[in-house]
């Protein structure tokens, strides 16, 4: 009897010792937050008006993602996040246009997916 009641003895002590590691079963895997573009704040976008000079905007939002070669006039803010936790993409955009050297135009565009 001491024979046949082994295996089963081993099979459920083994199984005890899987339920108190504390381990979720179907394990998960980490995922790291991708995050890409310019880290735009509400607050630092409300500080953003019209007629403000290019460098006080530098000041504000930092350099820009984005800056066309043959359109030196507009400034392209961009900022990408796509959480690990399966939580909702978010995506800022932020556009700016110039005229001799101060904001004439911006662009404000905020979505999560």
């Amino acid at each position: 009897m001491y024979r046949t009641m082994r295996p089963i003895i081993l099979s459920l002590f083994c199984l005890a010792c899987l339920g108190l590691t504390a381990c979720p079963f179907p394990p998960k895997v980490y995922r790291m937050d991708v995050r890409q573009g310019n880290y735009l704040t509400a607050d630092a976008v409300k500080k953003v008006k019209v007629g403000m000079t290019k460098q006080q905007i530098f000041e504000i939002l930092g350099t820009p993602a984005l800056t066309h070669f043959f359109e030196q006039e507009r400034w392209d803010y961009y900022y990408y996040l796509k959480p690990g936790n399966d939580d909702p993409i978010v995506e800022k955009r932020l556009g700016i246009v110039f005229q001799n050297d101060k904001a004439i135009h911006i662009d404000h565009f905020e979505e999560s997916k």
